[in-house]
């Protein structure tokens, strides 16, 4: 039905040859394109099922959507593309895979490469960072080499080199991103680490190795940025360097001060984590996170979005993934997050939470969780098998089953005995019930015959409010 809506309906009706319909023998019996509109409906939905990008089912006919199939959807990838990626994205990929995954895509595939950019690319290919493996003469390498000349802003001398760049540039962010959700679905800890550095780096056309206050571009001069670089100070020693110590590093005081202030407005989160033992399986965790920046409208815009996951001894591996996005109003207030990890045997000695800026190039924080120490309850006895019917016990077995007692006080054995009487009879009157159901039969031991604390979990119906 949703078919008829759609413009190549009309034009079926209109031109049905240019279709490969055959007018003679379909349309005379079928005026409304019943039939064709039902098998293409089925050859896309068969081609999206083994892809994995729907669930279909032939006998039913119904559709339902998967994880990579609302990741296609939500960045307008081609099913073309998501079967490449699916294919070819792999847990163990460094950041050279992922590029040519990247330019695999099927929204490049008019791209080719001319007899006259060979030089160009070739010029390229040796300024560029990261290695291309394939020849000059393949697309692949011309879009890979044309976007890391975007990233590296390297300046271009051909008009159609210039416009196929800004075709490569209008969809790169958009397959970053499609290419980072796969990888959080799949829980592949480096493979979504370098996928957010290609995200980030498209974004602030930037490498990860240049420094983070590049992204001030716009408050501090280049020749202060390539001192910084020239420095190669570590991200992690910006936040211990006071005014003096950047003024004395750059030899300027007021180049100092305004470094020291940029510096506290790069998007930092502090992490502190609790852990507490659940079973011999299961720990929980508490993340207790703080924004340690100053915030700024005219910088972080509304608020900045932070990627918080916990990985695995080997970081390969993701075990919690979650986002948090903190606004200007909540900026100096703590924020607590709640999960629970699962714990390998044999015992890892530490799992990694991980603090990574959606936008901010280099901004991470790291921080183990040690489970040194650490003391697991025992494993829980294997669960004893529910009676069969005929074991089951009847009232009056329930409540004479012992009638011996520790109390020497005749009178208080003999009102003891009075009260099980009462109580038989009020549930074989009152309560109808001459036998107790499986269940039932099953704690009555533990409730009605022990001292000890009893806790019952049961399903609705199975008698546990009488008992």
């Amino acid at each position: 039905q949703w078919l008829t809506f759609t413009y190549l309906y009309v034009r079926m009706l209109r031109h049905p040859a240019l279709y490969g319909i055959d007018i003679n023998s379909q349309t005379s019996n079928d005026t409304t394109l019943l039939h064709r509109r039902r098998n293409l409906i089925h050859s896309a939905a068969l081609q999206l099922h083994n892809i994995g990008l729907i669930r279909y089912d032939r006998k039913s006919e119904s559709l339902s959507s998967t994880e990579m199939g609302r990741v296609a959807a939500q960045y307008y990838i081609s099913y073309r593309s998501m079967s490449l990626y699916l294919q070819h994205i792999e847990p163990n990929m460094n950041m050279i895979d992922i590029l040519r995954v990247f330019c695999m895509s099927s929204e490049f595939d008019g791209l080719r490469v001319r007899e006259e950019e060979k030089l160009e690319i070739q010029r390229l290919l040796e300024r560029v960072p990261i290695p291309i493996r394939d020849e000059v003469s393949h697309p692949l390498a011309k879009i890979n080499v044309l976007l890391q000349t975007f990233i590296s802003r390297l300046k271009l001398d051909g008009l159609a080199l210039v416009s196929d760049l800004v075709y490569i540039t209008q969809s790169a962010g958009r397959i970053a991103r499609a290419l980072f959700e796969i990888a959080l679905k799949r829980k592949w800890s480096a493979v979504a680490e370098h996928c957010l550095s290609l995200c980030k780096m498209i974004n602030a056309q930037q490498w990860t190795m240049e420094s983070p206050l590049r992204q001030f571009r716009t408050e501090l001069p280049s020749d202060v940025l390539r001192i910084l670089e020239r420095k190669d100070i570590d991200i992690e020693r910006y936040s211990d360097l006071s005014v003096d110590d950047w003024s004395e590093l750059l030899r300027n005081s007021q180049t100092g001060s305004l470094v020291y202030r940029l510096v506290k407005k790069l998007p930092v989160l502090d992490i502190a984590a609790h852990v507490q033992p659940l079973t011999s399986s299961a720990v929980s965790v508490e993340l207790i996170a703080i924004a340690d920046f100053t915030f700024d409208r005219k910088i972080h815009g509304a608020g900045e979005l932070f990627w918080i996951w916990i990985e695995d001894s080997d970081s390969q591996k993701l075990l919690y993934i979650d986002s948090l996005y903190i606004r200007e109003e909540f900026a100096e207030e703590e924020h607590i997050i709640q999960c629970v990890l699962p714990i390998t045997v044999p015992l890892s000695p530490h799992y990694f939470i991980k603090v990574l800026s959606d936008k901010w190039l280099s901004i991470n924080t790291i921080v183990p969780i040690s489970f040194h120490g650490l003391i697991l309850p025992q494993k829980f006895p294997p669960p004893t098998k529910l009676i069969q019917e005929s074991d089951q016990i009847s009232i009056n077995q329930l409540f004479h089953k012992d009638r011996s007692s520790d109390e020497e006080n005749s009178e208080m054995r003999e009102y003891q005995h009075n009260v099980l009487d009462a109580l038989c009879n009020y549930y074989r009157s009152a309560r109808h019930m001459t036998r107790l159901n499986s269940i039932q039969t099953q704690v009555s031991t533990s409730l009605f015959h022990s001292k000890e604390n009893a806790f019952i979990a049961a399903p609705y119906g199975s008698g546990r409010s009488i008992l």
